[in-house]
């Protein structure tokens, strides 16, 4: 058996709920996220290379752009 083509087909959705200050939604909005090429190895190498697993997790919010999957904090200077 050979695996010429192998996709895990790994997703993250997000839904934004907007309230007012006396708790009424205001608007929501459901977003699919872009998982990093950097994120999708990580997850490989705890799976499967025992790496150690990270307890501690970022997200991140963008505004404008294009998101890319080899996109980090470090090619984005204006990111924070």
């Amino acid at each position: 058996m050979t695996l010429d083509n192998v996709n895990i087909g790994l997703a993250n959705f997000w839904k934004v709920t907007c309230l007012d200050k006396d708790g009424n939604i205001k608007w929501e909005e459901n977003k699919k996220n872009l998982i990093t090429t950097v994120g999708l190895n990580h997850i490989l190498d705890t799976q499967f290379h025992a790496s150690t697993q990270v307890t501690t997790w970022y997200i991140g919010l963008k505004g404008a752009g294009t998101p890319a999957a080899a996109d980090t904090m470090a090619s984005h200077s204006s990111w924070a």
